[in-house]
C-alpha cells in the first residue's frame, strides 16, 4: 500500500491537456470565422477530446486515490469535507465564468461584432437555471454552445461524477469490483443505447421513447465516466501496490510503447467514439502511473514552468475562448490579413499570452482565496 502525499509531474500533464484543448479551439474558431485553418484535419478535431479525456482520467485517478487513502487512514470517508473541498476548488471560477458568459461577455465591443450571439437569448432563463444547478452539459446538449463558456460542460460532468463516487468508495468494501462495475455499466450501457436507437435498425417505433433514448445516449456519451473509472482503476493498482502489474507498466520498453501509442493516437486523429475513448483513457492512465510513481520514468514534467502552468490549468481551460476572440480582434484592428502566416502565428502567441495572464490573475487574486478555506487533512 503506497501513501503518496504529492504526485510529481501531474501539474505538467494538466498543462499539456489544456494545451491540446486550446489548439483544438483555436482552429475551430478559425474555421467558424472562415479564416484559413487546419480544423479539417482529423488530428486537430480529435485534440480537444484527447485533452478533455486526460483531464477526466486524471480526475478519476486523483479523487479515487485520495478517497482510498482517507478510508484506509480513518476507516471512513468524510463526505461533507470532501464536498467542501471540491466546492471551494470548482465553484468560484465556475460561477464567475457563468456570470461573465451570460451577462458580461455579450456586452463587450469585440464580442458584439461577431455573430456569436444570434441565438443567445433563446431559452435564456432555462439555460440560466441549468447553469446555476451545474448542468452546463445539458445546456450544450439541448441548446448548443453558449458563446465563450461552452467549455463548462466538462465541469458539470465532473461535478455530477462527484455526487455519487465518494459514496460508492465509502459504502463498498471491494473497491475493485465497484470500479469495474461502473466502467462496464457506463461503457456497455452507452454502446447498447446507441445501438438500439439507430433509426435504420427500426427497433423502436414510439417517437417519445426514441426522443428519450436520444437524450440519454448523448448524455452518456458526454458523461465520460468510463474514462474516470479507468483513472480510478489506476489509483487502485497504485494504492494497493500491485507490483506485478506496476513492474510491467514501469518497464522502459513499456514506456516507449505507451508514448509511441500516444503519439500515433494524436496524429492519427481517431474519431471521438466511446470505443476510441477507452484507448485514449488506457494510454492516459499508463502515462499518469509512470509520470507520478515510476522512479525510472523516461520523461519528466517536473519543473518550475510546468508546475506553474499546471497550477493555473483550471483557468487556462476556462479563459482561453475569450482570449482567442480578443486576440483575433486585436490582430484585425492592426490590419493584419487573416490569410497571412503572421496572423496565424500571432493568433497562437496572443491567445496563450492572454490566457496565461488572465489565468494567473484569476488564480492568485481570486481562486487562491477560496483554496485557503479548504479543510485541512487530518
Amino acid at each position: 500500500m503506497r501513501l503518496y502525499q504529492y504526485f510529481k509531474n501531474l501539474n505538467g500533464l494538466r498543462f499539456i491537456a489544456a494545451f491540446l484543448v486550446i489548439i483544438h479551439h483555436i482552429e475551430q474558431f478559425k474555421n467558424l470565422w472562415n479564416i484559413p485553418n487546419f480544423y479539417y484535419k482529423s488530428s486537430i478535431k480529435s485534440l480537444g477530446d484527447v485533452g478533455v479525456t486526460v483531464f477526466f482520467v486524471l480526475s478519476g485517478f486523483l479523487i479515487t486515490y485520495i478517497l482510498l487513502k482517507e478510508k484506509q487512514k480513518t476507516g471512513t470517508i468524510n463526505i461533507i469535507s470532501f464536498y467542501i473541498k471540491r466546492i471551494l476548488r470548482i465553484w468560484p471560477l465556475y460561477f464567475l465564468l457563468m456570470i461573465l458568459g451570460l451577462f458580461v461577455f455579450n456586452k463587450l465591443p469585440f464580442a458584439n461584432t461577431e455573430d456569436l450571439y444570434v441565438n443567445f437569448y433563446e431559452f435564456f432563463y432555462i439555460k440560466l437555471i441549468l447553469y446555476i444547478f451545474i448542468l452546463p452539459n445539458i445546456v450544450l446538449q439541448l441548446f448548443g454552445a453558449v458563446p465563450l463558456i461552452s467549455q463548462l460542460w466538462s465541469i458539470g460532468i465532473e461535478e455530477q461524477f462527484y455526487l455519487f463516487w465518494p459514496h460508492l468508495i465509502k459504502r463498498f468494501k471491494n473497491t475493485f469490483f465497484v470500479i469495474l462495475f461502473v466502467w462496464l455499466a457506463s461503457f456497455l450501457g452507452t454502446l447498447f443505447i446507441w445501438y438500439i436507437s439507430v433509426p435504420e435498425r427500426n427497433y423502436i417505433q414510439n417517437n417519445t421513447l426514441i426522443n428519450c433514448l436520444n437524450f440519454i445516449k448523448i448524455y452518456l456519451y458526454n458523461f465520460k465516466i468510463h474514462s474516470m473509472a479507468i483513472g480510478a482503476m489506476g489509483a487502485y493498482i497504485l494504492f494497493y501496490s500491485y507490483e506485478s502489474v506496476l513492474k510491467i507498466i514501469y518497464l522502459k520498453s513499456s514506456q516507449i510503447i505507451i508514448y509511441l501509442a500516444a503519439i500515433i493516437v494524436i496524429f492519427a486523429g481517431l474519431a471521438t467514439t466511446t470505443l476510441n475513448e477507452q484507448i485514449y483513457s488506457i494510454i492516459a492512465i499508463l502515462i499518469i502511473l509512470n509520470l507520478c510513481s515510476n522512479s525510472q520514468s523516461i520523461f519528466s514534467l517536473e519543473n518550475k514552468v510546468f508546475n506553474f502552468l499546471g497550477q493555473i490549468s483550471y483557468g487556462l481551460y476556462m479563459f482561453h475562448p475569450v482570449s482567442i476572440l480578443l486576440s483575433k480582434t486585436i490582430l484585425q484592428m492592426i490590419n493584419i490579413n487573416t490569410s497571412d502566416l503572421i496572423f496565424n502565428t500571432l493568433l497562437y502567441v496572443f491567445t496563450f499570452v492572454f490566457t496565461i495572464f488572465i489565468s494567473s490573475i484569476s488564480y492568485y487574486y481570486f481562486e487562491i482565496k477560496f483554496l485557503k478555506l479548504k479543510p485541512k487533512d487530518n
